[in-house]
């Protein structure tokens, strides 16, 4: 695994669901860093032909690209299919940067289309089943709610459990003002119950 200087324009996005949400100070933040610091850590691709495709590294490229970089320094790696996805998710869970949504989507990409259990999916991720199982059912929560949890505006655990409410405009009223007031998750479970 070497790590070359290739050409941004020759880099596809990944065939996977990427991040649901980022954060514009965040990116502002990392384009700051490569203008002053320069790239640190490459992205990682996998070959595609005469091109690349992302794996690893969203946010480095957006912000090479709206700095007007024309190459980047990438790790290229063989991955396809549901390795790709895993490589992924792995980098994302170690540095803890991923937004809850976006790892869902990914862990029910990894079941639906390649037809991976859940327990499997946590064990090639060295997380537990039932993490993997909570995120899924953050899917379940109606678009608002969802939305404000990829933001890290609403916990996963105070968003699950929104779920045991009867209908979606009941979580979103309940999330709001969980949200308002800084409900803890006993605080939101109490709220829930009445």
């Amino acid at each position: 695994m070497s790590v070359e200087e290739i050409p941004i324009d020759k880099i596809d996005e990944p065939s996977f669901i990427t991040r649901v949400w980022m954060s514009e100070e965040g990116l502002e933040q990392l384009k700051q860093s490569l203008k002053e610091h320069g790239q640190l850590q490459p992205i990682v691709v996998t070959k595609k032909g005469r091109r690349f495709e992302l794996l690893i590294g969203h946010r480095r490229l957006t912000a090479a690209k709206q700095l007007g970089w024309k190459t980047i320094q990438a790790r290229i790696v063989k991955a396809d299919g549901a390795k790709k996805i895993i490589l992924s998710e792995t980098e994302n869970i170690v540095r803890e940067n991923e937004d809850p949504m976006t790892e869902a989507l990914r862990f029910k990409q990894l079941h639906d289309t390649y037809g991976m259990v859940y327990e499997a999916i946590a064990a090639q991720l060295g997380v537990s089943g039932a993490y993997v199982r909570n995120r899924v059912r953050l899917l379940d929560l109606p678009e608002e709610v969802q939305a404000l949890v990829a933001a890290r505006a609403l916990s996963p655990s105070h968003a699950l459990q929104l779920l045991r409410l009867p209908k979606p405009d009941y979580m979103i009223i309940i999330a709001k003002r969980a949200i308002e007031y800084g409900y803890t998750v006993p605080q939101i479970r109490m709220e829930v119950a009445k």
